[in-house]
């Protein structure tokens, strides 16, 4: 859009240019009828006709000067008018950014006591946090996949899980300590995640109880055949 006094100055010029051209264009006739007609000069009808063709093409032109600024006035309308909607869809794209952004950061608590991992539909770990890299492993955790995390997690397990947003949790063993990981998708973000707790202790007893239960079969086997033999 231009400068309000650089347009005035256009329409000021527009309007010199058309008294111009018609004065112009009236001398050319004036000068034409004195040439062709003897004694024009002095007959003030010939004068009256030019003076209103002079009126005539003035007004044409002022005429033409206002539709000019009438369209003029319509192109710089709608252009503000595009220039509006372009500028609050892009208003709107920013907001849904950042409302997506901060959805991101809700859905990955840097303090939580256990491992939190985000991946994307490949697997690749995007991001992770402090807990994660201490309790997973001694190596840095940039570059790897949960697929290497988690040994019976397939590529289209993964997909799955980013896709449908859920899949069936998951146990491993990380250093000395077993995990109970419960994988989830954000599929609006093209992300998943996974959420460990730890299971040590509980499978730990879960190991006592099952050694306990083959002693005691094991007794119990030797008891039968202890009976047996003494029959």
């Amino acid at each position: 859009m231009a400068e309000p006094s650089i347009t005035q100055l256009r329409r000021k010029l527009g309007w010199y240019f058309a008294f111009t051209l018609g004065a112009a264009t009236a001398f050319a006739v004036l000068v034409g009828v004195m040439a062709f007609v003897p004694g024009a000069g002095n007959n003030l009808v010939v004068w009256g006709t030019v003076f209103g063709f002079c009126v005539l093409v003035v007004a044409i032109f002022a005429a033409i000067a206002v539709r000019l600024r009438s369209v003029e006035k319509a192109f710089i309308d709608n252009k503000n008018v595009r220039n509006t909607g372009q500028l609050l869809a892009e208003q709107v794209q920013k907001r849904e950014k950042a409302e997506a952004s901060l959805r991101e950061e809700a859905l990955l608590p840097d303090f939580s006591p256990g491992p939190v991992l985000r991946f994307d539909t490949h697997g690749r770990i995007t991001r992770f946090n402090s807990a994660a890299q201490e309790l997973i492993t001694d190596e840095p955790l940039d570059g790897k996949t949960v697929q290497e995390l988690l040994p019976d997690l397939s590529d289209e397990d993964v997909e799955n899980c980013v896709r449908a947003g859920v899949i069936e949790p998951r146990e491993v063993k990380w250093r000395n300590q077993w995990f109970i990981c419960h994988l989830r998708g954000v599929p609006e973000l093209s992300v998943g995640l996974l959420y460990a707790s730890d299971n040590t202790q509980g499978k730990e007893t879960e190991i006592e109880l099952r050694h306990m239960e083959r002693r005691a079969r094991a007794i119990l086997d030797g008891a039968a055949d202890s009976i047996i033999i003494v029959v």
